[in-house]
């Protein structure tokens, strides 16, 4: 009997982009089971809520039967003890997120010695995407499609339209 090979990807997925997408597509191909975990702080409560977020994130995975989404208040190096993976999975878009992912899998390692972490970089039509980007093209009513699913896109659009912020002329194309 073989061993499943188990992975996390953590984030905040406030909310799903096409970058992230593109993450988990390519952690799908190389992991038996990924666990794609929205990581809640404390401190940070988001755009979305944690239910919000997993609804998004598990229709956006449909495509990929070996991905599971969870949601998770621990350290990412006990929770990942917790589910029996042994690999964290990070995307990076550039040189500038390297030093502050370096030290994270450090501190993670240390706390969990088994686990370590895969870094895979973000495709050449995603290194722009980001979460806080697409929130704030979303409060001004800006173009979502290139960087988020129209599911996404329109929770976005409703969710701006119904607050003080919300888009002048609210819109997903």
């Amino acid at each position: 009997m073989t061993a499943v090979r188990r992975a996390v990807y953590p984030g905040s997925f406030d909310p799903v982009t096409w970058g992230h997408l593109d993450i988990i597509a390519r952690a799908a191909a190389l992991f038996d089971e990924v666990y794609v975990t929205i990581m809640q702080h404390p401190d940070k409560p988001g755009c979305f809520s944690a239910v919000e977020r997993q609804a998004l994130l598990e229709a956006a995975v449909e495509p990929w039967p070996q991905v599971r989404v969870d949601v998770s208040q621990e350290l990412l190096a006990w929770y990942a003890r917790r589910i029996g993976a042994r690999v964290v999975v990070r995307g990076v878009r550039g040189p500038e997120d390297l030093g502050p992912e370096a030290s994270m899998s450090w501190m993670n390692h240390r706390l969990n010695p088994d686990l370590d972490s895969v870094y895979l970089i973000a495709a050449p039509e995603w290194g722009y995407v980001s979460s806080s980007r697409a929130r704030e093209l979303a409060r001004y009513g800006a173009p979502l499609n290139a960087l988020v699913p129209d599911a996404v896109a329109d929770a976005l659009v409703k969710k701006f339209s119904s607050t003080a912020e919300g888009p002048r002329l609210g819109t997903r194309e």
